[in-house]
């Protein structure tokens, strides 16, 4: 019998939106916001508006950054 094989889930990360920007083109996120449980693949394909870089992250916590979590 076969079984479905499981695939792990895709790793997820927190970024900071360096300009105002949308996921979906409908749902605005203001620049300056944290987004957390961003799928990697999506951190690469807006890499443009996005920082994911640790440093940045936290320097945006630590400053008081509003953080929402991702959807898709």
């Amino acid at each position: 019998m076969a079984t479905k094989k499981q695939t792990a889930p895709a790793s997820v990360g927190a970024a900071l939106v360096l300009c105002a920007g949308a996921f979906d083109g409908v749902r605005p996120i203001p620049a300056g916001a944290i987004v957390e449980g961003v799928p990697a693949e999506v951190l690469s394909d807006n890499a443009h508006w996005l920082d994911a870089h640790p440093d940045a992250v936290a320097s945006a916590r630590e400053s008081g950054a509003p953080v929402l979590q991702y959807a898709d």
